[in-house]
């Protein structure tokens, strides 16, 4: 296999060669893509100011081969809201340029001129949503992030408001539906927003600390490698919760924050594998049970 790669060690090309005998050269003609082409971009808002603020991020469009790689980078642009990237191989990129407060630009087969000539990337002022995490009886809920996804690919990440408990603030959305995420141990939950209300509240079920009780017999041998698990029988919470037992241990043991739904507590050990059903050998019964 001869791969070319061009910079931050994107794959340009691939392709297979007959194999060499021991001390044998070859020279081989490689017709590259394209290039070398160079970008040039400037970031401006909605009345053509620049946007020094503004960052950028390009990956390159790997090839057709399954082995090919593709490397991103992502940098500031400079004070006059301009960038440049030199040395592109491939006529199309992944491209994405955003800034605090505006709408992301992203363009998975942005094509580089050929000409060189500069483009200019025009960012519009985004939305600000607020989004608050609370329970049935309207208590804060710790959350361990608040995002949401934009169209074409991008990411909003929401940011804590300072002296408000469990409540985000997600910036540049644009000015149509969005899906925002909230994930509450390990539990994804989402809801579309309405682009005319500026806050989203999500009713997070009450969570709960459980108490396993642990009885050994003589038979079996608990080990540095024993867990109990919690196994989810429904939707409610799809990730199987663990907490790890120490040598011979005999007593009861909690797993804190544990999802409301139908679960199955069992004592299992680790024994390596590719996929959970393969990871764990059971040392007890399953016993269902209720959260």
């Amino acid at each position: 296999l001869l791969r070319v790669e061009g910079r931050f060690g994107a794959t340009v090309l691939e392709t297979d060669l007959a194999p060499l005998a021991p001390e044998e050269w070859r020279v081989v003609d490689v017709e590259l893509p394209c290039g070398p082409l160079t970008l040039h971009g400037r970031v401006v808002n909605e009345a053509g100011a620049p946007l020094p603020s503004a960052s950028y991020s390009i990956s390159f469009v790997p090839p057709d081969s399954p082995r090919g790689r593709s490397m991103s980078v992502r940098s500031d642009v400079d004070e006059n809201g301009e960038f440049e990237v030199p040395d592109i191989y491939q006529p199309r990129i992944h491209l994405s340029v955003d800034a605090d407060g505006y709408v992301e630009f992203s363009d998975q087969e942005f094509e580089v001129p050929l000409n060189e000539q500069p483009v200019e990337f025009g960012l519009t002022e985004g939305r600000i949503v607020t989004v608050v995490l609370q329970d049935e009886d309207g208590r804060p809920v710790e959350g361990s992030n608040v995002l949401s996804n934009l169209p074409g690919g991008g990411c909003s990440f929401g940011c804590a408001v300072v002296d408000q408990p469990c409540t985000y603030l997600l910036r540049g959305l644009p000015a149509e539906k969005v899906e925002i995420k909230a994930t509450v141990h390990d539990v994804v939950y989402k809801r579309t927003h309405d682009p005319l209300v500026p806050t989203l509240t999500f009713t997070i079920p009450r969570y709960e600390d459980v108490t396993v009780l642990v009885v050994t017999s003589g038979a079996v041998a608990l080990d540095a490698y024993c867990y109990v698990r919690l196994i989810p029988l429904d939707g409610a919470n799809p990730y199987t919760r663990y907490n790890q037992l120490a040598s011979g241990f005999s007593g009861s043991i909690k797993i804190e924050s544990v999802a409301p739904g139908r679960y199955e507590a069992v004592i299992s050990r680790y024994s390596g594998g590719d996929d959970e059903a393969a990871q764990f050998e059971d040392l007890s019964a399953r016993v269902p049970f209720t959260v």
